[in-house]
């Protein structure tokens, strides 16, 4: 597991900490997500191997797409 936002030159870390999310384990959200980080080297991998090995920090998501009480992507 990451524990590291799967964003390229992302600067959250340390000085900057926010909620990391796990990929979709759903094929076509999980699809989505790869495009948006536009990491090629994520494509071949599967929903599962995503899910389990790769995050994506709070800041790649609107406000109105995080479940404050749960830290959860809607």
């Amino acid at each position: 597991m990451q524990n590291h936002c799967a964003v390229p030159n992302c600067p959250s870390g340390k000085s900057d900490p926010q909620p990391l999310f796990r990929f979709p384990s759903d094929a076509e959200r999980s699809k989505k997500w790869v495009e948006k980080c536009q990491r090629q080297d994520l494509i071949d991998k599967s929903p599962g191997h995503l899910s389990r090995y790769y995050r994506v920090c709070g800041k790649h998501f609107g406000p109105s797409l995080i479940d404050t009480l749960h830290y959860k992507c809607k």
